[in-house]
């Protein structure tokens, strides 16, 4: 049997990092899912992890989902951040689901990926620096938000490095 060629291990690498991708936005879906199902219907959300602490107080870091929910930094113009987070992981998915089924997708998947996740990942480092050092509170649901989408973000680099290494013709 002759060794597998380097294009076939490629190949089935990134099939796996497209699958492992996949899973991570659905679990990425389901966090910002149940964030903007809180936040639409003004219902509190179980923050796992919570310390109790009083929340905003500069030095301790307290971990609260609804002062985070609450504060001004939960949405932009007006417009929920957990449901712009739903919306990323949901076009994400899309994306990877639907590659290998159109043509558009097939040719600019990678970089639409990578692309999106690049903004998801500097939204959620901005988000997290607020809420570590503006706010003094944080959201477990933000927080593993933001490790799903950093995790979406290097292998969306990955891939978009092993495209650009493709032989062109």
């Amino acid at each position: 049997m002759a060794p597998a060629s380097k294009t076939n291990n490629s190949s089935v690498g990134n099939k796996w990092l497209r699958i492992v991708g996949i899973v991570l936005a659905i679990l990425g879906l389901l966090v910002a899912g149940y964030m903007s199902w809180a936040e639409l219907t003004g219902s509190n959300t179980t923050c796992p992890g919570s310390t109790g602490d009083e929340p905003g107080v500069e030095g301790a870091i307290a971990v609260d989902c609804g002062f985070v929910q609450s504060s001004v930094y939960a949405r932009i113009l007006g417009f929920p951040v957990a449901l712009l987070g739903f919306g990323g992981y949901l076009a994400i998915l899309a994306v990877w689901v639907l590659e290998n089924r159109a043509s558009f997708l097939r040719e600019y998947g990678t970089f639409l990926v990578f692309g999106m996740a690049l903004f998801g990942f500097l939204f959620s480092l901005y988000l997290t620096y607020t809420e570590l050092f503006i706010m003094y509170t944080v959201c477990t649901w933000c927080l593993i938000s933001a490790i799903l989408m950093t995790i979406i973000f290097i292998i969306a680099t990955i891939q978009i490095v092993q495209f650009m290494r493709r032989p062109a013709f």
